[in-house]
């Protein structure tokens, strides 16, 4: 068929408005999951073919759906880079790492390469932890081989290696090991009572005062011009 974000922009919405409440164990949510976050990326460039112009506090809100009723740690990822660049919301590295620990404990490569970096450099309100960071990049690069995000993932590990001191590298390496044999969502972001901001939360609790059901359903019904 000829290709059209107008005509993908209606069905993306046409299923959101009918499933947005599917429980998260049925067999057609992470089809439902995947409209709600291609209607958001909708949303955050704009449809030129519909003059729709860009809303990233509308595409946001449809994110926090995913992310949260849903539990897709691709919209944790997509939720926490806004987070990051304060598009449509305040810059909050803090909320940005609890959604990034939540998509990391999925083995999400690229949640956990940015958390990795995050952690390596430190932001505001993130503590600087060198040797997880760098050991979460690692793992990273290790789940992102052969996909679409390998190489800039690649890069972010080859700069931090090239700071790091060569024993800080082997812990790190140990580190990734001991995550792996323990299996997925073993990954530990912190164990400091201080610091719970770095501890992923369960989704749901992930963003204080996140918007509820039918919250995120308004911004979905009657969203499709």
């Amino acid at each position: 068929v000829p290709q059209s974000d107008a005509k993908a922009f209606r069905y993306y919405g046409q299923i959101a408005d009918q499933f947005a409440e599917i429980r998260r164990r049925h067999p057609i949510t992470p089809v439902v999951s995947k409209a709600f976050i291609a209607l958001a990326d909708y949303y955050r460039s704009g449809v030129a073919e519909l003059k729709l112009e860009p809303d990233p506090e509308r595409a946001l809100g449809l994110y926090r759906h995913a992310a949260s009723f849903f539990g897709d740690p691709r919209a944790q990822f997509k939720l926490a880079k806004m987070y990051l660049a304060g598009e449509g919301v305040p810059v909050n590295a803090r909320i940005a790492v609890n959604w990034l620990a939540n998509a990391t404990k999925k083995q999400h490569a690229p949640s956990q390469a940015l958390l990795g970096n995050l952690l390596w450099r430190g932001a505001p309100g993130v503590r600087r932890r060198p040797l997880k960071g760098l050991a979460l990049m690692d793992l990273a690069r290790s789940n992102a081989k052969g996909s679409v995000d390998a190489v800039w993932i690649e890069e972010l590990y080859a700069d931090a290696t090239a700071e790091a001191p060569p024993g800080q590298r082997e812990q790190a390496v140990n580190m990734r090991l001991r995550w792996r044999a323990e299996g997925p969502g073993q990954v530990e972001i912190s164990k400091d009572k201080t610091d719970d901001e770095l501890v992923g939360e369960p989704d749901e609790a992930a963003e204080k005062g996140g918007a509820s059901s039918e919250t995120n359903k308004a911004a979905v019904v009657g969203g499709a011009p």
